[in-house]
């Protein structure tokens, strides 16, 4: 702790005495009961996340912070939100590969020599879209190689903010003392 009891930023290697920022407004919220696609096998147009997620996950909905009267009431009016997933390639193998195919925004955490000897374990930023058929293998159990709702690869996010600035974000708790042997 610091002379004036505030605790140093582990993360960002940095001491409290700097300038404390306003906390983030941040949600946090466990879905519980929501059952997975499966495979879907005969269905003209398939769905790509459960009904229970389409709205929490895709919706025009205002973010926490994210009032509808300052914008008139107008829900049209807010930031436009994105859905990003931050998945453990350490869950999903191939996952790189399984990106390139995707059509879909996405990058590692890690870089440098990190990425070159973690890629396959480390965690990556993906920028889902509604529609995609990367998206619906995230939320589809089945013993397919290709989905992997049972293997809880990662979390979801909901932010105005762009891919960058998500990347950026999470990047930094990615960062350790020390570098690789």
């Amino acid at each position: 702790m610091s002379a004036d009891n505030r605790i140093d930023d582990y993360w960002l290697l940095s001491s409290a005495a700097t300038e404390m920022q306003s906390e983030p407004n941040l949600s946090i919220e466990c879905i519980d009961g929501v059952k997975p696609l499966d495979d879907q096998f005969g269905i003209d147009r398939p769905k790509t996340v459960p009904d229970a997620l389409v709205e929490l996950l895709f919706g025009k909905q205002a973010l926490p912070q994210e009032e509808p009267e300052p914008a008139g009431g107008d829900l049209a009016k807010l930031p436009f939100v994105q859905t990003y997933a931050i998945l453990d390639a350490a869950k999903m193998p191939r996952l790189e590969e399984l990106l390139e195919g995707s059509e879909l925004e996405y990058r590692c955490l890690f870089k440098g020599a990190a990425y070159d000897e973690l890629k396959d374990v480390a965690p990556w930023l993906v920028r889902l879209e509604l529609n995609n058929s990367f998206s619906r293998s995230l939320f589809t159990a089945g013993p397919q190689p290709w989905v992997f709702w049972n293997a809880v690869p990662g979390i979801f996010i909901r932010s105005a903010s762009s891919f960058s600035e998500v990347w950026g974000h999470f990047r930094k708790f990615t960062k350790a003392k020390g570098g690789l042997r």
